[in-house]
């Protein structure tokens, strides 16, 4: 975040509605301008970009909303995050200020647990304004809930729950149609994130107003079984003898399991790769039965 003030001045931005601040900032960057402005409380959230003729802007403005004033350092393509050095929290991979809590996006390795929202009442996640740190997936199930419920007056305020694990799961999914491979039998390792954020009350007695927020990502895959109809048993065959990989091009790879007809093993795919054997929207959609249960 610009430490040089709040806003843009009128007349030395462009601007856009229902933007998101990763949006806003690509927008910033794609228009080789240093300085944007946005806000998640109007509009859907708002973004304001400062004009490429704009050689000195005046940055002493505040137009209020809950605009905050971005510096895009053009020499590096990003801001100045926390790199993961000093504490216990993962570094940041997008940020809107130096300090560990200040993440807004995180590198694969870990999760974004929200330590503040600029719009708690905003249903659409990346529209709350979330900032907060970045946690390493393990395989023991953390929690975090903030502000707490220690006293009357904390259980009124608004309020973050975070989940964060690595699990991992099982399933059987169908083949690409173009490969010929009748069933796909995976092993994989799921990065499992949920995000539960509600408004404030005023007493105790209202009723809570909360959203949710899921996701599930592949982080790599275990193992790899591919059923394979009777067509195709020589071309198994053949591809296994030559050392091939199902997912650069062979229909498949590796020994026959004894006494299973029509599965064999293979070296597991890098996540990519997936979609050349598997009939899926996309690579983690192989998590998404893990994540109904998160």
């Amino acid at each position: 975040m610009a430490s040089q003030g709040r806003d843009l001045a009128p007349g030395q931005w462009t601007g856009q509605a229902s933007t998101s601040y990763s949006t806003c900032k690509a927008r910033a960057e794609s228009a080789g301008v240093r300085y944007f402005a946005w806000t998640p409380n109007v509009y859907n959230g708002y973004c304001k970009v400062l004009k490429p003729t704009v050689a000195s802007p005046n940055l002493s403005t505040n137009q209020g909303y809950g605009y905050k004033l971005y510096h895009y350092d053009l020499s590096t393509g990003s801001e100045d995050c926390y790199n993961g050095a000093k504490y216990q929290t993962a570094a940041c991979a997008e940020c809107t200020g130096p300090g560990p809590t200040q993440c807004i996006r995180c590198n694969d390795d870990a999760a974004l647990v929200p330590f503040r929202a600029t719009n708690h009442t905003s249903r659409d996640f990346a529209l709350a304004g979330f900032e907060g740190a970045c946690a390493k997936y393990t395989n023991q199930t953390q929690v975090l809930d903030l502000p707490g419920l220690a006293t009357a007056a904390a259980s009124l305020l608004a309020t973050i729950s975070s989940k964060w694990v690595e699990v991992i799961h099982s399933g059987i999914f169908p083949g690409a149609t173009a490969t010929g491979i009748a069933t796909v039998e995976l092993s994989v390792n799921c990065a499992m994130h949920k995000v539960v954020w509600c408004a404030a009350r005023t007493d105790a007695s209202q009723g809570q107003t909360c959203n949710v927020h899921k996701s599930a990502r592949v982080k790599s895959v275990r193992t790899m079984n591919l059923g394979v109809t009777a067509g195709t048993q020589s071309a198994c065959t053949s591809c296994s003898n030559a050392g091939g990989h199902a997912w650069n091009g062979c229909i498949s790879c590796g020994k026959q399991e004894s006494g299973v007809d029509g599965k064999v093993t293979h070296a597991a795919p890098p996540v990519p790769k997936l979609l050349d054997l598997v009939n899926l929207p996309t690579p983690h959609d192989a998590c998404r039965a893990a994540a109904q249960l998160l």
